[in-house]
């Protein structure tokens, strides 16, 4: 099994991701080759080349923390590469019930390289979006985005560290 379906598996199911986070979850399929992301080996015919573009919307309940209260959270992942030694996904993620949630949107990227040997590595990023311009609270916005996103990053490591032991070659 290649590193990409090994890997992709935990980032794709969000579900198993996101239950970690919030037990509140509502997600549409990609909208694209739903059934082929991910799977190993692939349906002839269909080149790993097609999925990237591909894009899945999900929500889910956001946790109370030190800013703010329990909140939705509405997140569209884009598959930005795709292959056995590297895939990407972008992700932007709105919170429009908190204060300021219309002024601001939370960017996102996950990348993670085959580094051979059974080794990979995950780079996360995130970035504040102001559309119209950063809000006087601008700094507490973006304190909280980089907690959210490190937490989450977490979980996905562990789910993927949980993944490829379970589907090792």
């Amino acid at each position: 099994m290649s590193m990409v379906a090994t890997t992709l598996r935990p980032i794709i199911q969000n579900k198993i991701i996101l239950i970690s986070l919030s037990s509140s979850i509502e997600y549409e399929p990609w909208d694209r080759f739903n059934g082929e992301i991910g799977r190993e080996p692939l349906t002839d015919g269909i080149d790993e080349t097609d999925f990237i573009g591909a894009t899945m919307k999900y929500s889910y309940l956001m946790p109370k923390n030190g800013f703010v209260g329990e909140n939705m959270a509405f997140e569209e992942v884009k598959l930005t590469s795709y292959n056995n030694y590297f895939f990407s996904v972008d992700k932007e993620t709105k919170n429009p019930d908190v204060p300021y949630g219309n002024a601001f949107s939370c960017l996102s990227q996950i990348a993670i390289f085959n580094l051979g040997d059974g080794q990979c590595q995950m780079i996360c990023s995130v970035q504040a979006h102001f559309p119209n311009g950063p809000p006087f609270v601008s700094g507490q916005i973006r304190s909280a985005m980089k907690a959210g996103v490190h937490k989450a990053s977490v979980v996905i490591s562990e789910a993927v560290g949980s993944y490829a032991e379970v589907y090792e070659d």
